[in-house]
């Protein structure tokens, strides 16, 4: 079993630079991020990873089966979408301010966050095309000396019970 809460950090560091992220995102704590971590899980689930695997309630928030490192950073990109998108949506452009004589003006640049998604979605599309094919190139395989059975399998570096696309 995976604790999605061992997550967290590698999470605010794909969100923030290190070491910034109470300055980031000074309001989020460590239960938020898991929550969010279990919404990435989901996600991902509709994609096709983890369809063997299920999450236990909060607070634990543990799968059912271990996740490989190339799993637990697919749940936090998963999940890092899902923020930078939030992000998106309640992002102020313009704001500006005037009081008597003094003004003051700030624009922000959605566009920063947009290419950061779209960045992100490519990573995405890339990894599931790569778990497909390695699948199929598992699927091919034969084994006689009954290895499969007795070893937890990888390719494409996700285990063959996180990917069934």
């Amino acid at each position: 079993m995976t604790a999605l809460a061992d997550l967290v950090e590698p999470l605010k560091r794909e969100l923030a630079v290190p070491g910034v992220f109470e300055d980031v995102f000074p309001d989020t704590d460590d239960e938020a991020l898991a929550a969010s971590l279990a919404d990435g899980f989901s996600e991902a689930q509709l994609h096709g990873y983890f369809s063997d695997l299920t999450l236990s309630p909060a607070p634990n928030f543990e799968t059912s089966k271990d996740i490989s490192a190339a799993g637990g950073a697919l749940v936090v990109m998963f999940t890092g979408m899902r923020i930078i998108r939030a992000q998106l949506r309640s992002l102020l452009t313009s704001e500006r301010y005037k009081a008597g004589a003094a003004e003051m003006e700030i624009q922000r640049s959605a566009n920063l966050l947009r290419d950061e998604l779209k960045y992100l979605q490519a990573r995405l599309d890339s990894l599931i095309l790569n778990a497909q094919r390695a699948q199929r190139g598992a699927v091919s395989v034969s084994v006689i000396d009954n290895y499969w059975a007795r070893n937890e399998v990888m390719f494409g570096g996700f285990y063959t019970h996180e990917y069934k696309g």
